[in-house]
């Protein structure tokens, strides 16, 4: 009898235990099943295998796929034939898709139901007929944006006319700090998230100059005129800062034809292009900049190699005060899957045509310069246009009242002024802000094809070679890149020995030449100018080797994208920035 109690009582204490792991498992289940669900709520991605989805779970999210409106039977394999890419997507239950094109997966946001239909739509990816497939390449990383006219960014749709070189809008793109953001097309990115802006330069032939001797630069005794301004100097010419013969220019792919004209009205694929074999190349939309540190002084040069802190971002102060070396390995560094490397001279004069043309800053035969950018932050305009050429910070300040910290910053949209296509989508600090060193060097000598390092053991750019002063060699330094990475010219020693330039580089072509002598306040001052908006002209020599462009925030009209001036290569007396290109 007592047994028989003890053991209804042993079962009952199993059945209550029994239920009560019953409930404890349950609760475990369920919290489980909410917190894997919680997991995929905000963001699920769903690997793909040969164009197929591996479906999440147990065909919680279902996907369909469209060309258009067609219904297709699978999704399209990345790099397909019919050159069809992601338009957009669509989900019911509030869940809404942001597409991965590098992985070529969806990532669906705000998933809150099982059973979820998303549709896929895919089109194809829209090519302006006119660049005859010089397209932007939006290979990894790159971002592919449009810009509202206050400097907002979203993400583009590619299916759809994201540029229209035809209508001076170039294709821009960005990279972000951190790559595994994602955003939907249409989406604000916002300013906080950006790295980097780039503008894509699309291959193009050119034609050489109507008048031979004009192009071939002659290097004898140029006209001179004193004047109290650069206006005066046009007056006198015959000609106004505002009327440059646009170039003509036909864009072409890589496989086509290369053009090798050398004379008069003979057209010549640039040679920015041909050296990469490339359709093309994004430009840093504006001077480099470093986060390490807001803003050098001559004591506070930064000659490091940190590619990791480099930006490319506008209102912020431009990383100077770097020598050549490391002013270029930074930017090799940089991004060296995409072939980032420092702007070359002949690359700098890439731009400089495609703005000086229908495509930028010219209608009909009329081209406007850029504005200079009189700060020293990037991505402004000046708020007047100078009105005579200044290098000598000391004289006359009162005929630039513009180096006096007027100026419309790039959110504001008048800063469109100082940008080569007059709008946002063009690229900026081309004129003014700081002197910007480019992969531009001369030979050692006549019989040495060695490119010079710099003009002495003291003034050099940081990379190993021979001293222009003859004495000697640095062997302590960053080596010479690739060939193809610097434009290489020949040995002179006459800074208006312009028939030493390239075809294409903007300095050979800016002819005739002048010189002008300003009688100031007791002072003499004399520049050497072109006569392609009057820019400061001084060509390279043994002394000082290498090429800086587009001028300082205070050389008034002196400055601007024609603006080509000799120097040593060396960082810490100089407030000398650089600009990154890539060529994917």
């Amino acid at each position: 009898m007592k047994l028989k109690k003890y053991e209804d009582k042993s079962k009952k204490k199993r059945k209550i235990m029994l239920i009560s792991f019953g409930v404890i498992v349950l609760i475990c289940f369920s919290f489980l099943l909410y917190k894997t669900f919680a997991s995929f709520s905000e963001e699920v991605s769903f690997p793909m295998m040969n164009g197929q989805v591996d479906y999440f779970g147990n065909s919680d999210v279902y996907f369909v796929f469209y060309e258009g409106d067609k219904l297709l039977e699978e999704m399209p394999k990345k790099d397909n034939e019919e050159n069809l890419v992601f338009s957009h997507g669509e989900c019911d239950n509030g869940a809404n898709i942001v597409w991965d094109n590098e992985e070529w997966s969806p990532l669906v946001r705000n998933l809150k139901s099982p059973k979820t239909r998303c549709s896929l739509y895919f089109d194809k990816e829209y090519q302006e007929k006119e660049l005859n497939g010089a397209y932007p390449v939006l290979s990894k990383e790159l971002i592919p944006i449009n810009i509202d006219n206050s400097g907002k960014v979203t993400k583009a749709d590619i299916t759809e006319s994201w540029y229209e070189y035809g209508n001076k809008k170039w294709a821009n793109a960005i990279i972000l700090i951190d790559e595994n953001e994602k955003y939907s097309v249409g989406e604000n990115i916002p300013e906080e998230k950006i790295e980097s802006y780039f503008v894509w330069i699309p291959r193009y032939k050119y034609r050489l100059k109507d008048d031979e001797e004009t192009f071939n630069s002659y290097d004898g005794e140029k006209e001179s005129y004193t004047v109290e301004n650069v206006g005066q100097f046009y007056d006198a010419i015959g000609g106004n800062k505002g009327a440059t013969n646009p170039f003509e220019i036909e864009f072409q792919s890589k496989d086509m034809d290369i053009e090798n004209g050398t004379k008069a009205t003979e057209w010549l694929t640039h040679p920015a292009f041909t050296s990469f074999n490339s359709n093309g190349f994004w430009a840093g939309k504006f001077e480099s900049t470093t986060t390490v540190k807001k803003y050098y002084s001559t004591n506070e040069g930064l000659n490091e190699i940190i590619p990791d802190t480099l930006r490319i971002k506008p209102d912020v102060y431009p990383w100077d005060f770097i020598d050549v070396a490391h002013a270029f390995y930074n930017s090799y560094q940089y991004k060296r899957e995409l072939d980032s490397h420092m702007m070359k001279n002949t690359e700098w004069g890439a731009v400089a045509y495609l703005s000086n043309s229908k495509y930028g800053r010219c209608d009909g035969n009329n081209c406007s310069t850029i504005r200079i950018n009189n700060s020293e932050i990037t991505g402004v305009a000046s708020q007047e246009e100078p009105t005579c050429n200044l290098i000598d910070f000391n004289i006359r300040l009162e005929c630039n009242p513009y180096f006096t910290g007027k100026y419309w910053d790039y959110f504001n949209s008048k800063s469109n002024l100082a940008s080569t296509t007059n709008n946002y989508y063009g690229i900026y600090d081309l004129s003014g802000s700081d002197l910007e060193r480019v992969m531009g060097v001369m030979k050692a000598s006549a019989t040495n094809s060695k490119p010079l390092s710099g003009g002495s053991k003291i003034y050099n750019s940081g990379f190993n070679g021979p001293y222009g002063n003859g004495e000697g060699e640095k062997t302590d330094g960053l080596p010479f890149p690739d060939e193809k990475y610097y434009d290489l010219y020949e040995y002179n020693d006459s800074k208006e020995k312009y028939s030493e330039g390239k075809l294409g580089d903007a300095t050979k072509e800016m002819g005739p030449f002048y010189r002008l002598t300003y009688n100031i306040d007791g002072n003499t001052v004399t520049d050497f100018v072109n006569s392609w908006y009057g820019g400061i002209s001084y060509f390279m020599t043994s002394n000082t080797p290498w090429i800086r462009r587009g001028g300082l925030n205070s050389n008034g009209n002196g400055a601007g994208i024609s603006f080509f001036y000799s120097d040593q290569g060396c960082g810490n007396n100089n407030a000398s920035s650089f600009r990154v290109v890539l060529s994917p």
